[in-house]
């Protein structure tokens, strides 16, 4: 039977499907295929596959059972799959899906499915554009439902709640009997006092940013992050941002340049979430780059639908290792060479988390010794259209 084409595995009907065997006919292809598609029914994980130019899905027997429908029902479009989709999520993931699509960028989401019977599923898609013999380049994805790990990110976002408004109350005691030490109540301090006081205000102040963290962590985790979406422009955004780090590349002496930013591209987000995210990148790349070095923030058109604004350094960079962990949570990078503090681990994680939340992402790309570029991307509004009014400075 060598070299003679063999039916693929009951259930793998569609020819996009990611396990289907479509090499050379062989038996040890199609045991593989057969070993393939049953770990994944025993780990329950679905797969489909996107032609891209007919949007056209082909899914599978597993894909069918995440979504609660019978064999054969599909979803047989991607209209049909964002139909679905619960309407919260729907718009990040028809983004997601078309970045994929047009950048050939690794598709990586979680999103909310809804099934025939009402009930919500929470599946995590993960995949990208492959070759399939015969069949152009569509877009090959795994899904595995995980609500019950949704569940758990629940239950530990409300414990770390309850225990960062515990903690706050004695935290915020100490924080205010140092204040009023170093301003001399009930008596003036020595000098050796006034250093080791400040030292008390330094270490709480460390605790509540890693609490703040810890919570903003398990909000994202568990979806529980609320977005004021609006259209927003970058000039406005890079007008707020630029104060908040001056002081800390003041005092390196660094050369803060935006001059190739776009500022009349309008972006659809959060305008607070992207301060915070651009804050947290420029903060890092001050933290990790050399006296003298050089920050330069750009902005990029993405086709019609995608805006991008980068934030580059002249810092020791990262190595391919440091570059696959670095957004994972927790995550530490000992860089002393550059005269930056290690912080909680967590700034990069949150931040991918909050771009993902407004249908973007947030990537890296670094050399050792020759510095780091990431990359903020998110929807962007047609030039016909401007940004909403400004927010109250109250």
């Amino acid at each position: 039977m060598q070299g003679q084409a063999r039916p693929a595995p009951e259930g793998n009907r569609g020819p996009y499907a990611l396990t289907r065997w479509t090499g050379s006919a062989t038996d040890d292809a199609t045991e593989l295929d057969v070993r393939r598609r049953a770990a994944l029914e025993a780990f329950e994980i679905g797969t489909l596959g996107w032609a891209i130019e007919t949007r056209r899905l082909d899914t599978d027997a597993g894909i069918e059972r995440i979504l609660g429908r019978a064999l054969g029902e599909g979803p047989h479009s991607i209209d049909e799959l964002l139909d679905a989709t619960h309407e919260a999520d729907r718009a990040r993931l028809a983004n997601t899906l078309e970045r994929a699509a047009n950048e050939q960028a690794e598709l990586r989401e979680e999103v909310r499915l809804r099934r025939p019977d009402g009930s919500v599923r929470w599946v995590e898609l993960r995949g990208r554009v492959g070759a399939v013999p015969g069949r152009g380049r569509p877009l090959l994805v795994a899904c595995a439902d995980v609500t019950e790990r949704r569940l758990q990110d629940e239950h530990k976002a409300e414990l770390i709640a309850v225990l960062s408004h515990e903690l706050r109350t004695p935290l915020n005691a100490i924080g205010g009997y140092a204040a009023l030490m170093l301003e001399g109540i009930p008596s003036q301090l020595t000098s050796r006092q006034a250093d080791y006081v400040r030292r008390i205000r330094i270490s709480y102040q460390h605790v509540m940013e890693l609490i703040d963290a810890l919570l903003t962590q398990a909000k994202a985790a568990a979806g529980r992050i609320e977005y004021q979406i609006r259209n927003v422009s970058v000039g406005e955004v890079l007008d707020e941002i630029e104060p908040l780090t001056a002081p800390q590349r003041a005092a390196k002496r660094l050369t803060y340049d935006c001059s190739a930013c776009d500022r009349g591209m309008v972006l659809r987000a959060d305008p607070g979430k992207v301060e915070q995210i651009l804050v947290n990148l420029i903060a890092n790349a001050v933290k990790f780059t050399r006296p003298n070095g050089r920050i330069t923030l750009a902005t990029e058109r993405i086709g019609l639908r995608q805006g991008a604004v980068l934030v580059c350094d002249t810092g020791v960079g990262l190595s391919p290792a440091e570059l696959r962990r670095a957004f994972d949570a927790f995550t530490q990078f000992s860089r002393t060479s550059a005269g930056g503090d290690e912080g909680t681990g967590l700034g990069l994680s949150i931040s991918r988390d909050l771009a993902r939340g407004m249908a973007g992402d947030l990537t890296a790309e670094s050399e050792p010794g020759r510095g780091s570029a990431f990359k903020l991307t998110l929807p962007l509004v047609p030039l016909e259209s401007g940004p909403s009014p400004p927010r109250s400075r109250e």
